[in-house]
């Protein structure tokens, strides 16, 4: 990847400015996609590009190429100095990093059986396969999807400070969806599982069973009732819970929109917020998860971050950026979509810390509530706190048993209210496969959802539109 040449062009234009950093990335892997029964996409994925960053006095100027030669190369450098010394001709800018150690370090995940020990027959015989097990579940299931992706995921981080760093990080994951049909009642069920490992995550998961489990949830809720809805007891399913601590708090603890005055959490640090039962951790250090990583996009070390600690909110998420506005150290979440994307404050696994109740535990001490599964879309506002989550499926709980299945429902309330009225918090944690957006052109990046149930003593309930 001519790195050394890279070293000397940062080294050769360093001089001239207060900061250099350069990112290249080289993904490449597949994506195959069945329907019905009928294999509908077989994509091959190759993207490899350079992006530098350049700051003088205080303003960023960037550039990048797909093309990693030595011409091309030094052109992107020039181009991003031919911007930065525009930008502090006009009015100057104020950004500052914070100040961190320079790493050199060569990591990666290793995987008991590489992607490519696999043959591309072989992945499609086994998505067909599955798929068509999923069709036999129940002649009600009109329509079965089954999706599978591998990524390798080389990433290199250069900088005028001394670092140089290389990451190889393998991604899997397969997701199964089915829809059952019977008469005008249409219902749907979807699952997924992987992280960073290799082909050996689809030998060790049980994939037929996960795959007709999702076949039999969507017959199951053809004969769900609908939920007479109001204020009761809810218990969040781990994906639920995770829905909440991502989507809602998570999002309120990236720095950047702490600063932009788009957060409920403004001003909030050190404060007690929540009920003593909730911790809320981002940790991007769990080996082989989906939003785990080693280094930052800014070269700070991965790290595992209490945000909320027993109710009380101990902290933000921070790139280098947002660090220096606020005269602390990066906590690594500064994260790119890409080479040649901006870098935000991104979470990587966002969850509920595990409690002490079982799930037998929390249903018991429930007189009049309901149980939720899944999440199929919802809304929430960072600023105001507010949160709805369409959920999957709901079981009704009375008196500590399960009584009725019922239809879609939608929870919400504040996120405040929320965390006050969070009264146990379940022992098992699961952590799923995702992406996250900011809100910016579309940026995503790998993550995790998921964490432990979680009873709220008190929530609004209706049916999910």
């Amino acid at each position: 990847m001519e790195l050394e040449f890279i070293e000397n062009l940062i080294d050769k234009y360093s001089s001239e400015v207060d900061f250099i950093d350069v990112r290249i990335n080289k993904t490449s892997g597949m994506i195959l996609g069945t329907e019905n029964g009928k294999l509908k996409r077989v994509q091959s994925i190759a993207v490899e590009g350079l992006g530098i960053r350049i700051l003088k006095n205080g303003c960023w100027g960037i550039g990048a190429t797909d093309v990693l030669d030595r011409p091309l190369i030094e052109n992107a450098f020039k181009r991003a100095l031919s911007m930065v010394s525009a930008l502090t001709k006009r009015a100057p800018a104020e950004v500052k990093l914070s100040e961190e150690k320079a790493y050199r370090d060569f990591c990666e995940y290793k995987v008991r059986i590489p992607f490519e020990d696999i043959s591309l027959e072989e992945k499609k015989k086994l998505i067909l396969s599955i798929d068509i097990d999923m069709r036999k579940v129940d002649p009600r299931i009109i329509g079965s999807y089954v999706n599978y992706v591998e990524a390798i995921n080389e990433k290199v981080y250069l900088n005028s400070e001394g670092a140089n760093i290389i990451q190889k990080i393998p991604s899997i994951f397969l997701i199964f969806r089915a829809i059952a049909r019977e008469g005008v009642n249409l219902q749907a069920y979807f699952d997924v599982v992987g992280g960073h490992y290799g082909y050996e995550k689809v030998r060790e998961a049980d994939i037929t069973r996960i795959a007709t489990k999702t076949a039999e949830k969507a017959i199951e809720m053809l004969r769900a009732e609908a939920l007479k809805g109001g204020e009761m007891t809810v218990i969040m399913d781990s994906r639920v819970s995770g829905t909440f601590a991502h989507e809602v708090f998570g999002h309120a603890a990236e720095a950047d929109n702490v600063l932009r005055a788009k957060s409920f959490l403004y001003g909030l640090v050190g404060k007690k917020i929540g009920s003593e039962e909730v911790s809320i951790i981002d940790d991007a250090t769990i080996p082989q998860a989906h939003g785990s990583y080693f280094y930052d996009d800014e070269g700070v070390p991965a790290q595992r971050k209490i945000l909320l600690d027993k109710g009380i909110l101990k902290g933000y998420m921070h790139s280098r950026e947002t660090a220096a506005e606020m005269n602390v150290n990066s906590t690594g979440n500064g994260r790119a979509q890409g080479y040649d994307r901006r870098i935000y404050v991104r979470m990587s696994n966002t969850f509920i810390a595990q409690g002490d109740w079982s799930f037998e535990e929390m249903v018991e001490d429930v007189k009049h509530g309901i149980y939720v599964e899944g999440v199929s879309g919802g809304m929430e506002d960072p600023i105001g706190g507010g949160f709805q989550v369409n959920a999957l499926r709901a079981r009704l709980i009375e008196k500590g048993e399960f009584t009725k299945l019922l239809k879609a429902v939608s929870i919400s309330g504040r996120a405040l209210e929320i965390l006050n009225n969070i009264d146990a918090v379940g022992k098992e944690l699961l952590l799923e496969p995702g992406t996250c957006g900011k809100g910016y052109a579309g940026d995503t990046v790998p993550v995790t959802t998921g964490g432990p149930p979680v009873r709220v003593k008190k929530m609004l309930v209706g049916l999910a539109r």
